[in-house]
């Protein structure tokens, strides 16, 4: 399980595919982890070398205490430092949900390295304090993550159900997964979200990276 220290803590990252082959740069989502992408590796890494990792709070990689640390513009001077790591110099970027908004801020400072941009189940804002019932969950959420813990969220009544092309092995390890989280990012994600909304006004993208657009099936 390789690690390196990334500004000041330590990640949890794998290299996959041909050392001389075509980058590609896969970010996961909010209490996601490497094991995401554990069926699209295989496929690939037969033509890129790929990177994976695991972000701050999440799967093996460290989770500082600092709860201001986890902003989407920090979470992407981490990816773009272990890419540097990584020595790529041009990359195709995928990011998915949480991490989709982690590979628009790195679109944003870096187009000129980017071969790809792909943006899989996300969206260029993620705001949800404007739904009462939403903005009470969310509340709710956060004031028992800080007085007891992940556990405890996990155990909140589910206010949406689950999408309906979630396979069931993945639902039953949602729970794990989330309570291995660190606490500071109940409190830190949509709120550090709001940048690539005020950036790409009318979705403009940065003209030297091409956006896919992708959806679940």
């Amino acid at each position: 399980m390789p690690h390196t220290t990334i500004n000041g803590f330590s990640m949890h990252y794998e290299l996959h595919g041909p050392a001389d082959a075509e980058p590609l740069v896969l970010v996961h989502g909010y209490t996601g982890d490497i094991t995401d992408w554990r069926h699209q590796l295989a496929e690939f890494s037969r033509t890129h070398r790929v990177l994976i990792m695991d972000h701050r709070g999440h799967g093996a990689s460290e989770a500082p205490a600092d709860r201001a640390s986890y902003a989407m513009t920090q979470m992407a001077d981490d990816v773009e430092a272990l890419i540097a790591h990584a020595g790529f110099e041009r990359y195709h970027l995928l990011g998915h949900s949480m991490g989709g908004a982690v590979a628009q801020e790195i679109a944003l400072r870096s187009p000129g390295r980017l071969i790809s941009l792909t943006l899989h189940d996300t969206g260029h804002r993620f705001d949800f304090g404007g739904n009462e019932v939403i903005a009470k969950f969310i509340e709710q959420r956060n004031r028992l993550a800080d007085e007891k813990g992940m556990a405890a969220v996990v155990a909140l009544p589910k206010l949406i159900k689950p999408p309906p092309h979630m396979p069931a092995y993945r639902e039953a390890a949602s729970p794990a997964r989330f309570i291995s989280s660190a606490t500071a990012l109940c409190r830190s994600t949509a709120a550090s979200c709001a940048r690539t909304a005020e950036m790409l006004p009318g979705n403009r993208w940065p003209k030297s990276a091409s956006a896919h657009f992708s959806k679940t099936t």
